[in-house]
């Protein structure tokens, strides 16, 4: 509808100011002109936009929801449009925790006419936080919306329980003790605590190892049933309804010592008629440090008990000789251990009877063993020496597998792991004990897999090979990106699977495991190759990514798909030659996308541009406007020119070259046919005789008269000279007569010192400068001169 303002002011007034307007929008206004005779027709109309202001509403609607541990989905709804005072270009959303005095705000772009929304990243776990959005023009930030709360979702513990501690209370029983993980670390509401142990294992423990496990609200628990005077490992960790959260590094308590267990075997035979050696093995749970033995005797004749007696014995010994030993009397023998805490059990009662042979008067003993075969554990590379103390002096021989041999084993290898047996014979008795030799070497490697991916995190599993006789300590894992640097984890001795988390998406590893035991590490297992899920980033439509208007354009870079893999920035490229082409990069960790885009922008009004103008625009600019045309347009061209500037100089330098001959030909025969005429004396000439003009118009059988007698011997040598001379090749005349010959004021001088001049181009000049210089000398040298010139002419006139 039209507002009306009246302007009866005397003098009448040609402007006015008009307020209360609405800021960014468009009024039409008009004049009409009133009189005595009334209303005059209203003039143009005028388009006005009034300029913008910072929005005066909020963004409506706030809302966030928690989608992980770490981050929040915020949406909202642009203010409305009476309160946006100008076109909406982004909207600001602040954040902040009850700790956090002010907003942390992060910005995003568009006008949010659908419905804006935001995925706020990186927060910490398990907290609430506190929203709140506000939009921009390009005037300024809007107020700040209602503020709205989201709390993160739980999550496993990130740090461990502090302070573990841990005592014997038992031989068989330990106390363990915590506190909490730190409260900005439980992630979520503590369900409980898991408190893992297991026996720090030995060559000699042959029961159960896998590891045990205990749960407990508490902050202390007790752990019964332990192998006495056996060092344990202890780990804890808190867990969440979502799941367990950090081990501990290990801890390490000993239960208590307690009175020892059985010695594993004993043995009695007969040293001498009058002594017995007993033999006995430590007890397999000496349940503590032994501090002696205690060897009990016991003397029976018949079932008669006659005498019995104790002997302590040093810690350090397994071999005691009983003396005084009466034949066809009963002994019997039993052994116990103690340490501090009291003795132990007693070992089974073996018994021997004093009855040796006599053979020839002589008392003879049987051969027997009084060591004690068994199981012998060795690592590789060390030696072994096997006890076969015997009684009898008898014949002693080393067998393995049945097969003689002489008992050397150092540097053990996993070839010398068998069976050793030591033999005895002495023709009155014979023994024979076995030790079962393990030579312990590092593992094999390990067999290792990859069931699954995601965009940043490997599951892996794995399958142990040998042992290599000894128990596995632990696992490493190591791995790398495509060029980068190699990371390793250490995991337990019981693992069979491993998550690798915190990868990069859309990346390729290299990982490879290692087993450990107490000797070493085994190879590597084969190299494998694991990608995590995603790919470079994808490409938007035109239509939902770029919106532009009169002076400016909107890039809506939220709508480009990732892909799986976060964006982490983006390249934007933009050319001059209509204004509307775009190229736009994206780039994450696993790559880019490129893509262009074309539009027109719009006009002052905000209108689509005409069909015409849209079509003007799209022209394309002259070739030359194309640096990538022009430039090798101009080599092109520049090769060609160089290449006939080129050929024309070739052509040049040949035809200088043939002139050049033709010209030398010519002055040769010039001068030849000036020495065929140089000494034809002038009464030939007035005999009215036909003077030669070549060579060939001479007859061989010519002879010529001379105007004075020479003064050389020999007065046919001209003719010899010139009937004799060869063809004239490349301006080279025949050699002239010798010049210690040739007096100066012979008719032959002339002719001299002609042919003694270099030069092609200088023999014309000098032989006319010599003609001049010697004008005295005779009449002759005047007829040379004169048939010079007269030949010259005939040579002008018939190149005319």
């Amino acid at each position: 509808s039209w507002h009306q303002i009246e302007l009866t002011e005397t003098p009448l007034p040609f402007a006015a100011l008009i307020e209360d307007l609405k800021p960014a929008t468009k009024y039409t206004f008009h004049v009409i002109a009133e009189g005595p005779a009334g209303k005059s027709a209203h003039s143009e109309d005028l388009i006005v936009r009034t300029e913008p202001q910072r929005p005066a509403g909020s963004p409506l609607s706030p809302s966030a929801r928690p989608i992980s541990s770490t981050e929040i989905l915020v949406t909202w709804s642009p203010p409305v449009p009476e309160l946006r005072h100008g076109d909406i270009q982004g909207f600001n959303i602040g954040y902040r925790t009850a700790n956090m005095g002010v907003y942390n705000f992060t910005s995003v772009t568009g006008d949010g006419e659908d419905g804006g929304e935001l995925l706020l990243g990186g927060l910490a776990k398990y907290t609430r936080y506190t929203i709140v959005v506000q939009a921009f023009n390009e005037v300024g930030a809007g107020p700040l919306s209602e503020p709205v709360t989201a709390q993160t979702m739980e999550d496993v513990p990130s740090m461990p329980p502090e302070d573990v501690r841990c005592a014997a209370l038992t031989s068989q029983s330990l106390q363990v003790s915590w506190q909490p993980p730190p409260t900005e670390h439980c992630n979520g509401l503590l369900q409980g605590y898991k408190l893992t142990y297991e026996p720090v294992l030995d060559d000699n423990w042959k029961g159960n190892d896998e590891i045990e496990t205990r749960k407990t609200t508490a902050l202390t628990t007790v752990i019964t049933g332990l192998r006495k005077f056996t060092n344990y490992s202890l780990q804890v960790l808190a867990f969440t309804k979502v799941g367990d959260g950090v081990f501990t590094v290990p801890s390490y308590c000993q239960t208590e010592e307690d009175v020892p267990g059985a010695p594993a075997d004993i043995k009695v035979v007969v040293n001498s008629p009058q002594t017995i050696k007993v033999s006995w093995l430590p007890p397999l749970e000496p349940n503590g440090v032994i501090a002696k033995y205690n060897l009990y005797r016991r003397n029976m004749d018949g079932r008669q008990e006659v005498d019995n007696a104790k002997q302590t014995i040093s810690s350090q010994h397994t071999i005691f000789e009983v003396k005084g030993i009466q034949s066809h009397i009963e002994y019997q023998f039993w052994v116990t251990a103690s340490t501090r805490i009291g003795e132990g059990q007693s070992s089974k009662v073996v018994s021997q009877i004093a009855s040796p042979r006599a053979d020839n008067f002589v008392i003879a003993v049987p051969a027997r063993i009084i060591s004690f075969g068994g199981v012998i554990v060795r690592p590789w590379r060390s030696s072994v020496a096997f006890n076969c103390e015997s009684v009898g002096t008898p014949r002693r021989e080393w067998l393995r597998n049945d097969q003689l041999l002489k008992l050397i084993l150092s540097n053990l290898q996993l070839s010398d792991a068998g069976n050793y047996s030591c033999q005895v014979d002495n023709g009155q008795g014979s023994d024979r004990i076995t030790y079962n030799l393990v030579v312990q070497v590092p593992p094999s490697a390990p067999l290792l897999y990859v069931t699954s991916a995601t965009s940043s995190s490997v599951l892996l599993h794995w399958k142990a090979g040998i042992t290599g006789g000894a128990p596995i300590s632990g696992f490493s894992l190591n791995y790398r990106k495509e060029h980068g640097n190699l990371d390793e984890i250490h995991l337990s001795r019981h693992a069979t699977s491993f998550e690798l988390k915190g990868l990069s998406c859309g990346t390729t590893y290299h990982l490879y495991l290692t087993a450990h035991n107490k000797i070493g590490s085994s190879p590597a297992s084969h190299p494998l190759q694991a990608r995590t899920q995603g790919h470079p980033p994808g490409v938007p439509s035109a239509s939902s990514f770029i919106t532009p208007n009169s002076t400016s354009v909107i890039l809506r870079l939220h709508v480009w798909p990732d892909n799986g893999c976060p964006i982490l920035y983006f390249i934007l490229q933009y050319r001059k030659a209509s204004e509307s082409q775009w190229t736009l990069e994206a780039h994450n960790v696993a790559g880019f996308s490129t893509e262009e885009f074309a539009f027109m922008t719009l006009t002052k009004d905000g209108d689509i541009p005409p069909p015409d103008l849209m079509k003007q625009g799209s022209e394309n600019y002259p070739f030359y406007s194309d640096m990538k045309v022009v430039i090798p347009l101009i080599i092109l061209i520049l090769g060609i020119i160089v290449s006939v500037v080129g050929a024309l100089v070739c052509m040049r330098n040949r035809q200088n070259d043939a002139a050049k001959e033709q010209l030398d030909n010519q002055q040769n025969a010039e001068a030849q046919r000036e020495r065929y005429y140089a000494t034809i004396h002038k009464v030939a000439l007035q005999a009215g005789e036909k003077i030669p003009e070549t060579s060939e118009d001479i007859s061989p059988y010519a002879t010529f008269q001379l105007s004075e007698p020479s003064t050389l011997p020999q007065n046919t040598m001209l003719h010899s000279f010139m009937y004799h001379e060869h063809p004239m090749t490349e301006g080279c005349a025949s050699p002239p007569p010798a010049t210690s010959s040739v007096q100066r004021n012979s008719p032959y001088y002339n002719i001299q010192k002609f042919q003694s001049t270099k030069g092609h181009g200088r023999r014309r000049a000098n032989r006319k400068n010599d003609v001049d210089s010697e004008d005295s000398e005779s009449d002759q040298d005047q007829l040379t001169s004169s048939r010079t010139e007269s030949s010259n002419q005939l040579d002008m006139k018939h190149k005319h």
